[in-house]
C-alpha cells in the first residue's frame, strides 16, 4: 500500500494558501515569472482562489509539485 508523506502546513502559521509573491519566493523566481507561467500553462499548479485580483494558490498543491520534481 503506497501512503504520501504527510503535508506539513505548519511552516506557514497553520495557513493553508500561499500567495503568488509568497509561492514565487518559495520557489526562488520572479513573481512575474510564476504569473507567466501559470498564463501560458507552464506552471506545475494553478490559482484556486481570486482575490481581489491576486491569485491564491494551494499550499498542499505546491508541496505536491515539489515533492514530484524532487521525485523526477
Amino acid at each position: 500500500m503506497h501512503t504520501q508523506p504527510f503535508i506539513n502546513i505548519t511552516s506557514h502559521g497553520d495557513r493553508l494558501t500561499l500567495s503568488t509573491e509568497e509561492l514565487a519566493q518559495r520557489w526562488g523566481i520572479d513573481p512575474e515569472s510564476l504569473k507567466r507561467a501559470v498564463r501560458n500553462g507552464s506552471a506545475p499548479v494553478r490559482p484556486i482562489i481570486p482575490a481581489a485580483g491576486r491569485w491564491v494558490f494551494s499550499l498542499a498543491a505546491a508541496e505536491q509539485a515539489e515533492r514530484a520534481t524532487v521525485a523526477s
